[in-house]
């Protein structure tokens, strides 16, 4: 979610994180940064739920290992 964020400055919190992933070198790391702002956890709202886009956004992506999901702030 980039909201609040200069847009295609890539200053979002994930474009942080795979900067210092980058920066330590060593095994390659990729950040999907699947965020969508007024959505719902369980029910559909501005979009669909958190989790009827898991499977879709995250768990259907290949070599996926570790998940953080930022989910619910408002």
């Amino acid at each position: 979610d980039g909201m609040g964020s200069t847009p295609k400055a890539n200053r979002r919190w994930t474009d942080i994180l795979a900067e210092r992933l980058a920066e330590r070198g060593g095994r390659a790391w990729g950040v999907a940064n699947q965020g969508i702002n007024a959505n719902r956890v369980l029910t559909d709202g501005a979009g669909e739920s958190a989790l009827a886009r898991l499977d879709r956004d995250v768990l259907s992506l290949a070599g996926v290992k570790r998940l953080i999901l930022f989910e619910g702030v408002n």
